[in-house]
């Protein structure tokens, strides 16, 4: 997605501070715009010292803690949204439907994980 287009979609810049644009950061902030338009998703991205940065989805209306995390990683020449911690690949995020791909695969894993 270009910067004029991540800007008319209200996806923020995502810049490293030397004015570059973090690929892995900029994926993982076009999956956090899709669960926010997601009305059952709620997700945060989370950065934590000597871990991959990663977006973890719950639902929105469910007490319970259940949470999946998905991480991008650069695989075979392409990013990749992928499950954390183990890695198992859900979708290449230049596929079309990506987002909802990856969305519909949260919400499959959730409800495994719902009693």
């Amino acid at each position: 997605m270009s910067r004029r287009g991540r800007r008319e979609a209200g996806v923020p810049l995502c810049e490293d501070g030397t004015g570059r644009v973090n690929p892995r950061r900029e994926v993982l902030d076009v999956l956090v715009a899709g669960v926010r338009r997601a009305g059952d998703l709620r997700g945060v991205l989370v950065w934590d010292s000597g871990a991959a940065p990663r977006v973890v989805v719950s639902f929105v209306h469910r007490s319970d803690s259940a949470a999946v995390s998905v991480v991008a990683d650069y695989r075979d020449g392409r990013w990749w949204y992928v499950w954390a911690p183990h890695g198992g690949a859900i979708v290449p995020v230049n596929a079309t439907d990506a987002v909802p791909s990856t969305l519909s695969a949260c919400r499959a894993a959730l409800w495994e994980l719902v009693p």
